[in-house]
């Protein structure tokens, strides 16, 4: 079974960041620590790409990968978890107030790998928030600008 997942993860293009941060068959650390199901499911929705953010949206409509930008902010990038959590200045309120600045000042993808893998409940529930927040604001922002 642990071959065929290992095998199933290395062969699928949307598990890109689930490589990164899955690399054992092991309970992740954020499914002990965070006991409220709802927030525990968005950090499961991040990790596991099962969001509409256009990496993955895209992705579905067969867009090319390079072509999969977020349409909030002006820095023409692909929408992905580490744009989204990390980098796009729509967010930089939500970001200050819920991530620890480490984390996205000199952004990288070893941080985010860093911050989704993280052990400590408090940080891991902040995540959470701002994901919650984050995905309701752009939803919000994308529906009123139809």
């Amino acid at each position: 079974f642990i071959c065929d997942w290992k095998s199933d993860i290395i062969n699928r293009d949307s598990l890109v960041l689930f490589r990164a941060i899955k690399p054992n068959f092991e309970i992740s650390a954020y499914i002990e620590k965070i006991k409220c199901v709802r927030l525990r499911n968005i950090i499961a929705k991040i990790r596991l790409s099962s969001h509409m953010l256009n990496i993955e949206y895209g992705r579905h409509l067969n867009i090319e990968r390079n072509e999969r930008k977020c349409i909030l902010c002006h820095k023409n990038e692909v929408e992905d978890e580490f744009h989204f959590v990390l980098i796009c200045s729509f967010f930089v309120v939500l970001r200050k107030k819920y991530i620890n600045k480490h984390y996205y000042i000199k952004p990288s993808m070893f941080k985010l790998v860093q911050l989704l893998n993280s052990d400590n409940e408090n940080i891991l529930k902040k995540l959470s928030l701002f994901c919650k927040h984050a995905f309701k604001l752009r939803l919000d922002t994308l529906n009123n600008n139809r």
